[in-house]
């Protein structure tokens, strides 16, 4: 039989678009993945991440959060495929029980990382084939291709897809709820309704700016309600969307169930967000209304696709001015809501990429429908081309800095060569940026603080008897107090000076060396090597500047590796 079906089968037989879609969905899957090991097994190269691993782990024991500041479905998503990892692990005999399992997270937490990471690339890749049915559904079979093709090739969403954190996977639910609210503004039906509802509810728990999906389902069941010339009165009670609203909280509160249990801490940590996105992160960059647009979203989709993209909402909106609105609602509402502030993180735009990618497309094709049809597919080629090259050129440089070894790895292996251990190591710089190395004495993971204490002792037992059989003494870790100018070690002050210096330097606000290390330097201690993952000097280098991600934006101007420079000093 299988022969008869070699035999008859014409690769011509296959329409081309089937062919698009799945060189959309390879490329996409391959450009997200690539480098997806990077900064491991160091726990801090992606700020954010370990909030998530570190509690995911330690869900088994229960299920509280323990923080507000992001909901909690990602983590419970997360804590599935550990219970799964977890599952396969007791089968092949690698975790005799839980407490292996957590030993495993406190001493080897790469394969955590990478599972957390899968779900974001498997969410970002998805994200990909939701824009092309959204397309398809508001227009043709060339705008969905192009709107895949754009958001498969999109700089910020590619980059961001590599970590993870919520932000892909929270543009995956709200992308999924965006599609049924417009098949309900097609189709009038309570089905609809329910699933726009549904993941919506999950956006929102995945993280809480999905809330605000609440915009283009109303405007959409407006448009439905006069369109059927009901009566006014349907435009709120009207059992569809009493229905919508009823299902997105129930399935905001199945995400986020803590959200009622433990109500004071969830408006605390809420009203602490809302006041962190309120008053800027460190540095002052203004308000995120213009800063997201001339430099988070002007960089992160090149100049070509990002102006196309304005170019295609005018365009659309002339086309076809109720499906622009209701697509269009929700990125508007995010972007008056986000901009609003003065913490403008890059990935505060990531929510607005897929639309417009979406738009750019409308744009495309309308510009090359002005063209003959002799001319149109080299014309079209051409346009493609010219819009993707800025983003595609990052990704390129972006991924392959990624896959080579990040500046703390390749420190911290030559220190554990040449630094015996037990001595004294203070770094400058923040927690994000400081090679990790062993504590003397062990220094108690942050993942301890959620477990149970007869759990922590377990596992502290085992960590002992690794250090044991590895024979890892660790090296003394000492703190820094400005304002006493005094340095400290296990909270007490210390009279002389540790026996070496980091010094983290880099173009980012966390690596500021305080001026009283500046003359100690001078005083008292010589250079003894040196790290340099980049030319400090080069101004051509773009950071995400309240970020922790010690990678530039754009540029990538004689960038050797991720990571801070680091000049290791040793006392005289």
């Amino acid at each position: 039989m299988l022969k008869k079906y070699q035999e008859s089968f014409n690769p011509k037989d296959i329409p081309p678009a089937y062919i698009l879609r799945f060189f959309i969905l390879i490329s996409a899957v391959i450009l997200r993945s690539w480098g997806l090991g990077f900064g491991l097994p160091n726990r801090s190269c992606r700020p954010d991440e370990e909030l998530i691993t570190d509690i995911a782990a330690s869900f088994l024991n229960h299920f509280h959060p323990q923080t507000f500041f992001y909901p909690s479905f990602y983590k419970y998503l997360v804590m599935f495929f550990y219970l799964i990892y977890y599952g396969l692990g007791r089968i092949c005999g690698q975790f005799s029980n839980y407490i292996g399992f957590l030993f495993t997270y406190a001493v080897k937490p790469q394969v955590f990382f990478l599972i957390s990471r899968s779900i974001s690339v498997v969410l970002g890749s998805a994200s990909v084939y939701m824009v092309y049915l959204i397309a398809r559904r508001l227009f043709k079979e060339k705008e969905a291709l192009l709107s895949a093709l754009y958001l498969a090739m999109a700089y910020l969403h590619v980059r961001d897809s590599h970590f993870g954190v919520t932000d892909v996977p929270a543009t995956f639910f709200i992308l999924v709820s965006i599609f049924f609210i417009i098949k309900a503004f097609n189709d009038y039906s309570l089905k609809n309704y329910s699933f726009a509802a549904i993941f919506a509810g999950l956006a929102a728990s995945t993280k809480y700016s999905g809330a605000l999906l609440i915009v283009p389902m109303f405007l959409a069941h407006f448009f439905n309600v006069f369109s059927s010339k009901a009566k006014i009165i349907k435009l709120v009670f009207d059992k569809k969307i009493i229905l919508f609203v009823a299902l997105m909280a129930l399935f905001f509160i199945i995400g986020s169930p803590y959200v009622l249990l433990d109500f004071p801490q969830f408006k605390n940590d809420l009203l602490y967000e809302w006041r962190h996105l309120a008053r800027g992160h460190g540095i002052m960059l203004g308000r995120g209304w213009f800063y997201h647009l001339k430099f988070s979203l002007f960089y992160g989709l090149g100049f070509s696709l990002f102006l196309s993209g304005l170019a295609g909402i005018l365009v659309s909106l002339r086309q076809n001015p109720k499906k622009t609105l209701v697509l269009l609602s929700f990125p508007f509402a995010y972007f008056l809501l986000a901009g609003k502030g003065h913490t403008v993180f890059v990935r505060y735009s990531i929510p607005l990429v897929p639309f417009l990618c979406i738009s750019a497309a409308v744009f495309s094709v309308f510009i090359i429908n002005k063209f003959k049809t002799r001319t149109r597919i080299l014309t079209g080629f051409c346009l493609v081309v010219f819009l993707l090259y800025p983003s595609v050129l990052n990704i390129i440089k972006f991924n392959i800095l990624l896959s080579r070894p990040d500046n703390r790895l390749v420190t911290g292996q030559w220190v554990h060569m040449n630094i015996p251990q037990g001595n004294s190591i203070f770094q400058t710089g923040s927690e994000w940026g400081k090679v990790e190395l062993w504590h003397k004495p062990n220094k108690n993971p942050r993942f301890f603080l959620w477990m149970k204490f007869k759990d922590r002792k377990k596992v502290l037992e085992l960590i002992d008897n690794y250090r044991k059989d590895n024979n890892i003494i660790g090296y003394e870790q000492w703190d820094f107090d400005c304002k006493s100018k005094t340095f400290l070690y296990k909270g007490q002050n210390q009279k002389g000076l540790p026996g070496y210096i980091f010094v983290q330097r880099s173009p980012l606000q966390y690596s500021k060396v305080p001026q009283e290390i500046e003359l100690l330097l001078i005083k008292h201690y010589t250079l003894l090597k040196s790290f340099e993952a980049s030319d400090l000097s080069n101004k051509k280098n773009i950071y995400d500047r309240q970020d922790a991600l010690f990678m530039p934006y754009a540029g990538f101007n004689k960038v050797k590796r991720p990571g801070p420079n680091f000049y290791i000093y040793k006392r005289i």
